[in-house]
């Protein structure tokens, strides 16, 4: 049992700091739960660096169980993808990136951005629009407790899916999914894919279409990664000449529609995936600040843009770009919930390609664990 250290009165500062600190020898004597406590509530960059620490410390902070712990307490940020860069970010996914070259054929890579980890991914079993930033998607399936790659294949006439399990045994391969054809093309009935990232929500990977028959209208093609089974799903607003983009709020599938004449925005969400049932939920404006807000308006030819949004705390929040000619971009994030703007500090002097939603964690993408099962047993027994 360690001694407890007696300090006398008028020792000084350097004394006292010299004698209240561990040895690193003696860091593993720290009682297990009270060192996982403090450790899930730093940022992933800082936990990572004390692996080093001893071997107790590795071991804690390589554990599932401490993993999704630490991720379940981390706070969301963004990726933002501007100008010319080796990687294209395609998704983001529990602190995972999913990345791709700026050439069409180039491959696709998984990484952590904090622990520099990665793996390489082969190439899909088609190559047809293979290139397609769109045509990909990144999710976790909480029920099977597994990360999995979505391959949209658009040859135009049918829609098919291949998928890819990560860090699984066997290998990272390409299949493709026995029943998940639909048709979308036939003489009658002409489809398009927008150019925009497909969103991922607890397993479900969604991909925005325009269905070009007069009258055109949109839909939303579903690929359920755990069940791999597709759903054609018509949004509550059919004309495509309006600025409808697609987000994800609290969990659930969500688009917001800018009828382009003004600055009002409307909230649609999905309540039922199965059935395709969306309800309205909010309608504001931004096109005045809110008392406590601190955006200012200059440029009245300035387009505002929906870029991303995230969930945390019962908190809604969706970020708008606002560019013009004369000035850089400026950020807005508006609170669903408050009805309040305020003003993000970004160092971004361009227009933004793309927005992604990321939380830092210390996942591996060279592992495969399963997460439904995981426990504090096995940590405090």
């Amino acid at each position: 049992m360690r001694k407890a250290v007696k300090v006398e009165a008028g020792a000084s500062a350097a004394k006292i700091s010299k004698s209240l600190i561990l040895k690193k020898n003696d860091m593993s004597y720290l009682p297990q739960e009270l060192l996982f406590n403090i450790l899930v509530r730093l940022p992933a960059d800082k936990v990572y660096e004390f692996r080093r620490v001893c071997r107790s410390w590795y071991t804690l902070i390589h554990d599932p169980f401490f993993i999704k712990s630490h991720l379940e307490r981390s706070k969301p940020g963004f990726i933002v993808k501007q100008g010319f860069v080796n990687k294209n970010v395609l998704g983001s996914c529990n602190g995972l990136v999913l990345l791709k070259g700026k050439k069409k054929q180039s491959s696709l890579s998984v990484a952590n951005l904090i622990t520099k980890q990665r793996v390489n991914i082969p190439s899909t079993t088609s190559d047809h629009h293979d290139y397609l930033d769109y045509s990909y998607g990144f999710t976790y399936v909480p029920e099977a407790g597994t990360f999995k790659l979505v391959h949209l294949v658009d040859d135009r006439w049918t829609v098919t899916f291949e998928v890819l399990s990560l860090g699984c045994f066997g290998g990272h391969k390409w299949r493709c999914v026995n029943g998940s054809s639909i048709s979308l093309n036939s003489e009658n009935d002409k489809w398009q894919f927008r150019n925009q990232h497909p969103i991922s929500i607890n397993g479900i990977v969604h991909f925005a279409g325009v269905r070009l028959v007069q009258p055109s209208s949109i839909h939303i093609v579903s690929f359920d990664a755990g069940a791999e089974v597709v759903q054609k799903i018509r949004v509550p607003i059919h004309d495509d000449k309006e600025c409808n983009t697609f987000i994800e709020l609290g969990g659930m599938l969500s688009m917001v529609q800018n009828s382009n004449t003004n600055n009002t925005y409307s909230v649609w969400i999905l309540k039922d995936w199965l059935k395709g049932s969306w309800e309205k939920q909010y309608m504001f404006s931004i096109s005045k600040p809110s008392i406590k807000a601190t955006v200012h308006w200059s440029d009245s030819s300035s387009i505002i843009d929906v870029r991303s949004s995230f969930s945390r705390k019962g908190r809604k929040i969706i970020i708008f770009e606002r560019r013009s000619f004369s000035s850089t971009p400026s950020h807005i994030a508006y609170d669903l919930e408050s009805s309040e703007e305020y003003e993000l500090q970004f160092d971004i002097r361009q227009h933004s390609t793309a927005f992604f939603t990321h939380v830092n964690s210390l996942f591996s993408p060279k592992l495969c664990y399963n997460w439904v099962h995981l426990s504090s047993q096995r940590l405090f027994s």
